[in-house]
């Protein structure tokens, strides 16, 4: 993302195999909407640090699905649930919307992740 903004601030065309978009539209206050939904993810580090390995998914909706490294799954609603003390995942009734969307954006590229974003 931050390649994206500075390539378009500079008016220079931003190399192809770079994922995100630019945020120049929320920066100049452009834009009503600028995306449905963003990834979240933390990496283990080489000393073993204290962050579990997590893949999530944010929307503008105000939910936030969470899997971590071996198996854990998290779930809130941040409109009701803003500090995520309720963690509502249910594996008989999983927020499969979500699964997919973290999915599609966890293996997304360059311009595919525009369409992931959205949900599309």
């Amino acid at each position: 993302m931050a390649l994206h903004t500075f390539t378009d601030l500079a008016s220079t065309q931003t190399p192809s195999y770079v994922d995100g978009r630019s945020l120049r539209p929320v920066l100049e206050e452009n834009t009503t909407t600028w995306r449905n939904t963003i990834l979240q993810e933390a990496h283990r580090t080489a000393d073993g640090g204290s962050t579990r390995a997590y893949y999530g998914v944010r929307t503008n909706t105000g939910r936030k699905y969470i899997e971590y490294e071996g198996g854990v799954r998290e779930l809130y609603n941040l409109g009701a649930d803003p500090y995520e003390v309720a963690n509502r995942y249910s594996a008989a009734t999983p927020p499969n919307t979500l699964q997919v969307r973290l999915r599609a954006l966890k293996n997304c590229s360059a311009d595919t992740c525009r369409t992931a974003e959205n949900g599309q």
